[in-house]
Protein backbone atom coordinates (compact mmCIF):
# COMPACT_ATOMS: atom_id res chain seq x y z
CA UNK A 1 0.00 0.00 0.00
CA UNK A 2 3.14 2.52 -0.05
CA UNK A 3 5.53 3.25 -2.50
CA UNK A 4 9.33 5.11 -2.20
CA UNK A 5 10.67 7.59 -4.36
CA UNK A 6 14.11 8.13 -5.79
CA UNK A 7 15.70 6.66 -9.01
CA UNK A 8 16.47 3.93 -6.29
CA UNK A 9 12.89 3.65 -6.13
CA UNK A 10 12.16 -0.60 -6.58
CA UNK A 11 15.07 -1.18 -4.32
CA UNK A 12 13.87 1.13 -1.31
CA UNK A 13 10.57 -0.39 -1.96
CA UNK A 14 12.17 -3.73 -1.52
CA UNK A 15 13.94 -3.10 1.30
CA UNK A 16 10.88 -1.45 3.15
CA UNK A 17 9.32 -4.40 3.00
CA UNK A 18 11.68 -7.88 3.35
CA UNK A 19 14.83 -6.64 5.20
CA UNK A 20 15.63 -5.96 9.39
CA UNK A 21 14.30 -2.85 10.62
CA UNK A 22 17.82 -1.37 10.87
CA UNK A 23 18.30 -1.31 6.78
CA UNK A 24 14.76 -0.02 6.56
CA UNK A 25 15.59 2.85 8.09
CA UNK A 26 17.97 3.42 6.28
CA UNK A 27 16.17 3.44 3.53
CA UNK A 28 13.97 5.44 4.45
CA UNK A 29 16.29 8.37 4.40
CA UNK A 30 16.29 8.21 0.79
CA UNK A 31 12.56 8.66 0.13
CA UNK A 32 8.96 9.25 1.91
CA UNK A 33 6.46 6.31 2.23
CA UNK A 34 3.20 7.52 0.24
CA UNK A 35 -0.04 5.97 -0.06
CA UNK A 36 -0.68 3.80 -3.29
CA UNK A 37 -4.28 3.05 -4.57
CA UNK A 38 -5.49 1.34 -7.93
CA UNK A 39 -5.04 2.81 -10.87
CA UNK A 40 -8.32 2.68 -12.94
CA UNK A 41 -8.30 2.86 -16.80
CA UNK A 42 -9.16 6.36 -17.72
CA UNK A 43 -12.19 8.16 -19.13
CA UNK A 44 -12.50 10.69 -22.09
CA UNK A 45 -12.09 13.49 -19.84
CA UNK A 46 -10.03 16.96 -20.81
CA UNK A 47 -9.88 19.97 -18.91
CA UNK A 48 -10.70 23.30 -20.85
CA UNK A 49 -8.63 26.56 -20.31
CA UNK A 50 -11.15 27.61 -17.57
CA UNK A 51 -11.12 24.38 -15.75
CA UNK A 52 -13.91 22.95 -16.62
CA UNK A 53 -14.98 19.56 -17.24
CA UNK A 54 -14.88 18.18 -20.58
CA UNK A 55 -16.25 14.51 -21.65
CA UNK A 56 -15.97 13.03 -24.78
CA UNK A 57 -19.46 13.59 -26.16
CA UNK A 58 -18.66 10.88 -28.58
CA UNK A 59 -20.93 8.95 -26.87
CA UNK A 60 -23.99 10.79 -27.27
CA UNK A 61 -23.25 12.28 -30.85
CA UNK A 62 -25.99 10.09 -32.20
CA UNK A 63 -28.98 10.51 -29.57
CA UNK A 64 -31.31 12.39 -31.42
CA UNK A 65 -34.16 14.68 -29.78
CA UNK A 66 -37.57 14.14 -31.09
CA UNK A 67 -39.65 17.47 -31.33
CA UNK A 68 -41.26 17.66 -28.32
CA UNK A 69 -37.79 17.34 -26.66
CA UNK A 70 -36.38 19.75 -28.25
CA UNK A 71 -39.20 22.11 -27.76
CA UNK A 72 -38.91 21.54 -23.84
CA UNK A 73 -35.41 22.44 -24.42
CA UNK A 74 -36.14 25.82 -26.55
CA UNK A 75 -38.40 26.71 -24.10
CA UNK A 76 -35.85 26.01 -20.45
CA UNK A 77 -33.35 28.08 -22.34
CA UNK A 78 -36.24 30.90 -23.72
CA UNK A 79 -37.45 30.85 -19.90
CA UNK A 80 -33.39 31.12 -18.73
CA UNK A 81 -32.55 33.97 -20.73
CA UNK A 82 -35.52 35.78 -19.99
CA UNK A 83 -34.58 35.36 -16.08
CA UNK A 84 -31.17 36.38 -17.23
CA UNK A 85 -29.85 33.22 -15.54
CA UNK A 86 -26.80 32.18 -17.47
CA UNK A 87 -26.56 29.52 -20.09
CA UNK A 88 -24.64 26.90 -16.89
CA UNK A 89 -28.09 27.00 -15.30
CA UNK A 90 -30.01 26.11 -18.54
CA UNK A 91 -27.61 22.81 -18.30
CA UNK A 92 -28.89 22.48 -15.02
CA UNK A 93 -32.09 22.21 -15.69
CA UNK A 94 -32.22 20.36 -19.35
CA UNK A 95 -30.25 17.78 -17.55
CA UNK A 96 -32.91 17.71 -14.38
CA UNK A 97 -35.24 17.09 -16.95
CA UNK A 98 -33.69 14.49 -18.76
CA UNK A 99 -33.47 12.53 -15.56
CA UNK A 100 -37.50 13.08 -14.05
CA UNK A 101 -39.03 13.12 -17.22
CA UNK A 102 -37.10 12.35 -20.17
CA UNK A 103 -37.37 15.82 -21.23
CA UNK A 104 -41.20 15.90 -21.49
CA UNK A 105 -43.98 17.28 -19.79
CA UNK A 106 -45.29 14.10 -19.05
CA UNK A 107 -48.54 13.93 -16.57
CA UNK A 108 -47.89 11.61 -14.54
CA UNK A 109 -45.08 10.46 -12.10
CA UNK A 110 -44.50 9.32 -8.56
CA UNK A 111 -47.53 9.83 -6.39
CA UNK A 112 -48.35 13.48 -7.11
CA UNK A 113 -45.49 14.41 -9.35
CA UNK A 114 -46.47 15.81 -12.99
CA UNK A 115 -44.51 17.76 -15.55
CA UNK A 116 -40.64 18.40 -17.07
CA UNK A 117 -39.16 18.13 -13.40
CA UNK A 118 -41.98 15.77 -12.24
CA UNK A 119 -42.99 18.97 -9.41
CA UNK A 120 -44.94 17.67 -6.67
CA UNK A 121 -48.51 19.71 -5.44
CA UNK A 122 -46.63 21.67 -3.20
CA UNK A 123 -44.94 23.56 -6.35
CA UNK A 124 -48.34 25.02 -7.64
CA UNK A 125 -51.23 23.71 -9.26
CA UNK A 126 -51.35 20.91 -11.63
CA UNK A 127 -52.03 23.09 -14.45
CA UNK A 128 -48.82 25.32 -13.50
CA UNK A 129 -46.54 22.14 -13.60
CA UNK A 130 -47.63 20.71 -16.57
CA UNK A 131 -46.96 23.51 -18.75
CA UNK A 132 -43.15 23.82 -19.41
CA UNK A 133 -42.62 27.42 -19.10
CA UNK A 134 -44.10 28.11 -15.98
CA UNK A 135 -43.14 24.94 -14.48
CA UNK A 136 -39.21 26.22 -16.08
CA UNK A 137 -39.45 29.56 -14.41
CA UNK A 138 -40.13 27.54 -10.78
CA UNK A 139 -36.81 25.49 -11.52
CA UNK A 140 -35.10 28.49 -11.20
CA UNK A 141 -36.85 30.61 -8.70
CA UNK A 142 -38.76 28.24 -6.50
CA UNK A 143 -42.64 27.09 -6.23
CA UNK A 144 -45.40 28.56 -5.37
CA UNK A 145 -44.80 27.60 -1.75
CA UNK A 146 -41.66 28.75 -0.58
CA UNK A 147 -39.92 25.38 -2.72
CA UNK A 148 -36.34 26.51 -3.20
CA UNK A 149 -35.66 27.23 -6.98
CA UNK A 150 -32.15 26.92 -8.71
CA UNK A 151 -30.60 30.81 -8.14
CA UNK A 152 -31.76 30.69 -4.51
CA UNK A 153 -28.84 28.13 -3.73
CA UNK A 154 -25.54 30.00 -2.79
CA UNK A 155 -23.16 29.84 -5.61
CA UNK A 156 -25.00 27.20 -7.67
CA UNK A 157 -22.85 27.93 -10.98
CA UNK A 158 -19.66 26.71 -8.55
CA UNK A 159 -21.30 23.26 -7.97
CA UNK A 160 -21.24 20.56 -9.57
CA UNK A 161 -24.02 19.57 -11.67
CA UNK A 162 -25.62 16.91 -9.68
CA UNK A 163 -25.20 18.81 -6.30
CA UNK A 164 -27.04 22.20 -7.89
CA UNK A 165 -30.20 19.92 -9.09
CA UNK A 166 -30.24 18.30 -6.39
CA UNK A 167 -30.20 21.26 -4.06
CA UNK A 168 -33.97 21.75 -5.95
CA UNK A 169 -35.28 18.92 -6.44
CA UNK A 170 -34.10 16.82 -3.25
CA UNK A 171 -34.43 13.32 -5.13
CA UNK A 172 -33.92 9.88 -3.34
CA UNK A 173 -31.18 9.07 -6.31
CA UNK A 174 -28.99 12.08 -5.38
CA UNK A 175 -26.25 11.35 -8.01
CA UNK A 176 -28.98 10.77 -10.91
CA UNK A 177 -28.47 14.16 -12.78
CA UNK A 178 -24.33 13.80 -13.26
CA UNK A 179 -25.05 11.28 -16.28
CA UNK A 180 -27.01 13.72 -18.24
CA UNK A 181 -24.45 16.71 -18.25
CA UNK A 182 -22.97 15.45 -21.37
CA UNK A 183 -26.20 15.48 -23.54
CA UNK A 184 -27.25 18.75 -21.87
CA UNK A 185 -24.40 20.72 -22.41
CA UNK A 186 -24.58 19.41 -26.22
CA UNK A 187 -28.13 20.48 -26.17
CA UNK A 188 -27.59 24.22 -24.96
CA UNK A 189 -24.62 24.15 -27.55
CA UNK A 190 -26.85 23.33 -30.11
CA UNK A 191 -29.80 24.98 -29.76
CA UNK A 192 -28.46 28.54 -28.47
CA UNK A 193 -24.54 28.41 -29.54
CA UNK A 194 -23.87 29.26 -26.05
CA UNK A 195 -21.29 26.80 -23.57
CA UNK A 196 -23.09 25.94 -20.26
CA UNK A 197 -20.05 23.89 -19.61
CA UNK A 198 -19.80 25.50 -16.36
CA UNK A 199 -18.74 28.90 -15.16
CA UNK A 200 -15.21 29.86 -14.73
CA UNK A 201 -13.89 28.47 -12.02
CA UNK A 202 -11.73 31.09 -10.46
CA UNK A 203 -8.06 30.57 -9.66
CA UNK A 204 -6.15 27.81 -8.56
CA UNK A 205 -3.82 27.31 -6.13
CA UNK A 206 -0.77 25.71 -5.04
CA UNK A 207 -2.07 23.66 -1.59
CA UNK A 208 1.53 24.04 0.00
CA UNK A 209 1.56 28.19 -0.43
CA UNK A 210 4.77 29.57 -0.69
CA UNK A 211 6.85 26.74 1.90
CA UNK A 212 9.62 25.32 0.14
CA UNK A 213 8.82 21.82 -1.23
CA UNK A 214 10.48 19.00 -2.85
CA UNK A 215 8.54 16.69 -4.89
CA UNK A 216 8.79 13.20 -4.06
CA UNK A 217 7.02 10.37 -5.30
CA UNK A 218 5.12 11.37 -8.15
CA UNK A 219 1.79 10.03 -9.73
CA UNK A 220 1.99 6.43 -11.83
CA UNK A 221 5.33 5.21 -9.77
CA UNK A 222 5.21 1.78 -8.65
CA UNK A 223 7.03 -1.57 -9.52
CA UNK A 224 7.34 -5.11 -9.66
CA UNK A 225 6.83 -6.10 -5.85
CA UNK A 226 3.83 -3.53 -5.57
CA UNK A 227 0.27 -4.15 -6.14
CA UNK A 228 -0.98 -0.62 -6.51
CA UNK A 229 0.74 2.29 -8.27
CA UNK A 230 1.31 5.58 -6.81
CA UNK A 231 -1.98 7.96 -7.82
CA UNK A 232 -0.94 11.85 -6.69
CA UNK A 233 1.77 14.05 -6.36
CA UNK A 234 3.92 14.25 -2.96
CA UNK A 235 5.34 17.46 -1.80
CA UNK A 236 7.62 17.16 1.27
CA UNK A 237 7.40 20.02 3.58
CA UNK A 238 7.39 19.99 7.18
CA UNK A 239 5.43 19.00 9.43
CA UNK A 240 2.79 21.60 10.52
CA UNK A 241 2.46 23.58 7.26
CA UNK A 242 -0.73 24.84 6.37
CA UNK A 243 -2.47 23.13 3.41
CA UNK A 244 -4.67 25.28 1.33
CA UNK A 245 -7.63 23.90 -0.76
CA UNK A 246 -6.13 24.11 -4.35
CA UNK A 247 -9.87 25.56 -5.30
CA UNK A 248 -12.80 26.93 -4.32
CA UNK A 249 -15.23 23.78 -4.14
CA UNK A 250 -17.44 21.54 -1.15
CA UNK A 251 -15.52 19.64 1.48
CA UNK A 252 -17.22 15.77 0.73
CA UNK A 253 -14.83 13.90 3.31
CA UNK A 254 -12.89 14.97 6.19
CA UNK A 255 -11.37 12.48 8.31
CA UNK A 256 -8.74 8.94 9.15
CA UNK A 257 -8.54 7.12 5.52
CA UNK A 258 -6.62 4.31 6.60
CA UNK A 259 -2.69 4.22 4.55
CA UNK A 260 -3.76 8.09 3.46
CA UNK A 261 -4.40 9.00 7.24
CA UNK A 262 -5.67 12.04 7.71
CA UNK A 263 -7.55 12.94 4.34
CA UNK A 264 -9.63 15.61 3.10
CA UNK A 265 -11.01 15.71 -0.18
CA UNK A 266 -12.76 18.61 -1.85
CA UNK A 267 -15.49 18.64 -4.43
CA UNK A 268 -15.23 21.31 -7.42
CA UNK A 269 -16.91 22.83 -10.01
CA UNK A 270 -16.69 20.11 -13.05
CA UNK A 271 -16.85 17.23 -11.47
CA UNK A 272 -12.89 17.59 -10.44
CA UNK A 273 -11.75 16.30 -6.93
CA UNK A 274 -8.55 17.42 -4.75
CA UNK A 275 -7.47 14.93 -2.30
CA UNK A 276 -4.69 16.17 0.45
CA UNK A 277 -3.46 13.16 2.74
CA UNK A 278 -1.48 12.49 5.74
CA UNK A 279 -2.30 15.67 7.41
CA UNK A 280 -1.17 15.95 10.91
CA UNK A 281 -4.42 18.50 11.48
CA UNK A 282 -7.75 18.80 9.91
CA UNK A 283 -9.08 22.28 9.95
CA UNK A 284 -12.53 22.04 7.98
CA UNK A 285 -15.73 19.76 7.74
CA UNK A 286 -17.88 17.83 5.55
CA UNK A 287 -20.38 20.55 3.86
CA UNK A 288 -18.00 23.42 4.16
CA UNK A 289 -18.07 25.53 1.27
CA UNK A 290 -13.95 26.97 0.84
CA UNK A 291 -12.24 29.09 -1.11
CA UNK A 292 -8.97 28.70 -3.19
CA UNK A 293 -6.08 28.84 -0.87
CA UNK A 294 -8.11 28.70 2.50
CA UNK A 295 -6.88 26.60 5.07
CA UNK A 296 -8.08 23.33 5.42
CA UNK A 297 -5.06 21.72 7.57
CA UNK A 298 -1.68 21.23 8.26
CA UNK A 299 0.49 18.77 6.75
CA UNK A 300 1.85 15.76 8.73
CA UNK A 301 3.03 12.17 8.44
CA UNK A 302 -0.17 10.00 9.44
CA UNK A 303 -1.00 6.85 8.11
CA UNK A 304 1.36 5.14 5.80
CA UNK A 305 3.89 7.42 5.49
CA UNK A 306 7.77 7.76 6.91
CA UNK A 307 8.54 11.28 6.73
CA UNK A 308 6.03 14.76 6.76
CA UNK A 309 4.82 15.80 3.37
CA UNK A 310 1.56 16.48 1.12
CA UNK A 311 0.05 13.97 -0.45
CA UNK A 312 -1.75 15.54 -3.23
CA UNK A 313 -4.60 13.84 -5.90
CA UNK A 314 -6.23 15.17 -8.46
CA UNK A 315 -9.40 13.24 -9.88
CA UNK A 316 -12.01 13.72 -12.78
CA UNK A 317 -15.30 12.31 -13.26
CA UNK A 318 -15.86 12.51 -9.51
CA UNK A 319 -19.56 13.36 -7.65
CA UNK A 320 -20.97 13.02 -4.09
CA UNK A 321 -20.62 9.64 -4.87
CA UNK A 322 -18.02 8.64 -7.22
CA UNK A 323 -14.24 9.25 -6.16
CA UNK A 324 -13.68 9.89 -9.70
CA UNK A 325 -10.29 8.56 -11.84
CA UNK A 326 -7.22 10.00 -10.37
CA UNK A 327 -4.80 11.40 -12.79
CA UNK A 328 -1.57 13.30 -12.90
CA UNK A 329 -1.34 16.38 -10.83
CA UNK A 330 1.69 17.84 -11.89
CA UNK A 331 0.78 18.14 -16.04
CA UNK A 332 -2.96 19.49 -14.59
CA UNK A 333 -0.95 22.02 -12.26
CA UNK A 334 0.62 22.78 -14.76
CA UNK A 335 -2.03 23.59 -17.12
CA UNK A 336 -3.81 25.47 -14.86
CA UNK A 337 -0.58 27.83 -14.42
CA UNK A 338 0.06 26.73 -10.27
CA UNK A 339 3.44 25.48 -11.22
Amino acid sequence: MAGLVSDRGWVVKAVALFVSPAVAVMAMLFAVVVVLAPLQPSPALSLTASGCLSSDTSSISGVKLDSEQVGVARTIISVGKQLKVSPRGWVIAIATGFQESGLRPLPYGDRDSVGVFQQRSGWGPVATRMDVASAARMFFLGGLHGERGLVSIPRWEQLPLTQAAQAVQVSAYADAYAKWEPLATQTVSRLSGQDGSCTSHGPWVLPTGHTPYVLTAGFGECGGLWAHCHTGQDFAVPTGTPIGAAGDGVVVFAGWSGPYGNLIRILHPGSIATWYGHLSQIRTRVGAQVTAGEVIGLSGETGNATGPHLHLEVRLGASPASEGVPIDPMPWLHAHQVL
